[in-house]
């Protein structure tokens, strides 16, 4: 989709810029609502997408944002109790959309003068490190690397391979979805750290919640923190 927008730079000093995954979420909102106006055909009528909305299912959203739909709506209920956008469904059965609304979009889209001329950064004569230095490169590279939550599917297709090979009885579906809902509701910690390992914490997931098994853990955090169809 072609066009830009437009951030001020006291967007830092909002609450939506403290979580990694909000904001992607809030940018990947504005990159994808309408430039200008479009028709769409809603089963029989015709509706008008103005600069700003966006005709997507909850399902649509889900799958930008990658995650859960419950977690799509906990997170447009954030967005809406501070005035940041609107929604209505529109149309009835399984062709019903929901009209997205972002407030105040004109502000986003407030063109400027850019009468300048881009500057190429200067190059720099080349030094070679010696090993210790490249070694605390890497681990200074390591240490800055931002864990990206994985998508639904990628989780529900992680349990699958896992429970095949373990020979469980439990549903992959099932099982990824109460995942993801209850550790993108603690923001992906684990504890007091952020998650690392994805993959690592699927495994003991699934140890704890073998039938017959160890699952008093596991069933300790659902009863206290994890709640079905959030």
């Amino acid at each position: 989709m072609p066009g830009w927008i437009k951030i001020e730079r006291d967007i830092q000093n909002h609450w939506i810029w403290q979580d990694e995954k909000y904001f992607r979420w809030w940018m990947t909102i504005l990159l994808n609502v309408n430039h200008e106006a479009k028709k769409f055909p809603v089963n029989t009528e015709i509706f008008t997408c103005k600069p700003g909305e966006s005709f997507r299912s909850i399902d649509d959203w889900s799958k930008l944002f990658r995650c859960s739909k419950p977690t799509v709506f906990k997170f447009f209920a954030l967005l809406k109790n501070d005035g940041m956008i609107q929604t209505k469904i529109v149309g009835r059965g399984n062709r019903r959309k929901h009209l997205l609304t972002v407030v105040n979009w004109q502000k986003y889209q407030q063109t400027e003068t850019r009468n300048f001329t881009e500057s190429k950064p200067e190059t720099l004569p080349k030094v070679n490190p010696n090993k210790n230095d490249k070694n605390k490169k890497k681990e200074k590279e390591a240490k800055n690397v931002r864990f990206l939550p994985p998508s639904l599917d990628e989780i529900q297709s992680y349990f699958s391979t896992k429970i095949s090979e373990k020979n469980i009885p439990l549903n992959p579906k099932v099982e990824g979805e109460k995942f993801e809902s209850f550790y993108a509701s603690k923001n992906w910690y684990v504890g007091k750290n952020k998650m690392t390992d994805w993959k690592k914490a699927v495994s003991g997931w699934i140890t704890r919640a073998k039938p017959n098994g160890n699952n008093n853990s596991q069933q300790k955090i659902l009863a206290n923190e994890y709640k079905p169809g959030y």
